[in-house]
């Protein structure tokens, strides 16, 4: 568990040490970091998919999910009303233009889809490993659980 939060935490924290004016180079990394994104939904509904009993499991899959963006959202909540009273924000930025609405909407469904279609690929291989080349599990993995 905790090698995991720090693969995620590490290069987090060194990407915001190292600083980077180039508007290119930051454009590149930000469309990068989208491809990645859409990767690891396309996993995550491929391994959806390979779930005992996800059916039966669903409900408690939707409270847990609900109890977490709810608890996530009165923190964030009650940190920016306590971060307003501590350090009061001054804005001297003016306003860009922001995209549409329904092209938010449209991006969020594109996330969505990629974990669908990745879902759905993991249920079409259900009874055989997608990548049979690869062992089932590594030695160093089933030792370590």
């Amino acid at each position: 568990m905790f090698s995991g939060l720090l693969i995620i935490l590490i290069p987090l924290i060194v990407g915001y040490l190292i600083p980077l004016r180039q508007l290119s180079a930051l454009k590149l990394i930000n469309r990068l970091l989208s491809w990645i994104v859409y990767v690891i939904l396309f996993f995550m509904g491929i391994s959806l998919a390979f779930l005992d009993n996800l059916a039966a499991n669903l409900l408690s899959i939707l409270h847990y999910s609900l109890i977490t963006m709810t608890v996530i959202l009165l923190c964030n909540i009650a940190a920016l009303f306590w971060l307003e009273r501590v350090i009061p924000w001054k804005n001297h930025h003016h306003q860009e233009k922001l995209p549409s609405r329904i092209a938010m909407a449209l991006e969020s469904l594109k996330l969505c889809g990629v974990v669908v279609i990745g879902f759905l690929l993991g249920l079409s291989h259900r009874g055989q490993r997608i990548y049979p080349d690869l062992p089932a599990v590594p030695d160093w993995y089933s030792a370590t659980k």
